[in-house]
């Protein structure tokens, strides 16, 4: 209907944003104009799953990216997290909300780019902020594996004292560094 009558198809997008009918009216309508960020970050959101979102991920990011707002600039970071895309999800977290999730997602996206320095400050970042949150808990974990085995069995320490969950892996890796 919306090929005979275009109201229709922005009314489904509007209405019904996450329908796959209307994932696939967004991938139409960018094709014959790719410079629509209302549309790229409805697939950010909706498609992130999808063949074919990077391309759509890298232009809303370098067209539009002063104009996004925080929560888009998450469903971009969350995209390009889903599809493996680290350093430029990592880009994306440093401009989201400072939650558990997206600082801990910020500083693994540093780590799993090679930029150590980074994630350490953000994981200790995470720490003071967040000191019971879930993540907390990875953070301390890979904080340990990447510093040197005194630091690293401070860490492991505060995961036995506060992250009963995880103490038991925690205890196993204190004990290999002092092995």
């Amino acid at each position: 209907v919306g090929k005979t009558e275009p109201k229709y198809w922005l009314q489904a997008v509007t209405q019904f944003p996450s329908h796959p009918r209307t994932i696939d009216i967004a991938r139409v309508l960018l094709q014959k104009n790719p410079n629509q960020p209302r549309l790229q970050l409805l697939l950010a959101n909706y498609a992130d799953e999808r063949p074919g979102i990077l391309p759509v991920l890298d232009n809303l990011v370098s067209k539009s990216g002063a104009q996004l707002r925080s929560q888009d600039w998450e469903a971009v970071a969350t995209a390009y997290w889903e599809n493996r895309q680290y350093a430029k999800a990592a880009l994306a977290y440093a401009k989201t909300p400072h939650t558990p999730r997206n600082l801990y997602r910020l500083g693994r996206g540093f780590q799993l780019s090679n930029n150590k320095a980074k994630a350490i400050a953000i994981y200790q970042q995470l720490i003071r902020a967040f000191p019971n949150a879930e993540e907390t808990d990875a953070a301390l974990m890979n904080l340990a594996r990447m510093t040197e085995k005194k630091q690293a069995i401070a860490y492991l320490d505060r995961i036995i004292s506060r992250f009963p969950n995880s103490a038991g892996t925690a205890l196993e890796k204190k004990a290999d560094i002092l092995d």
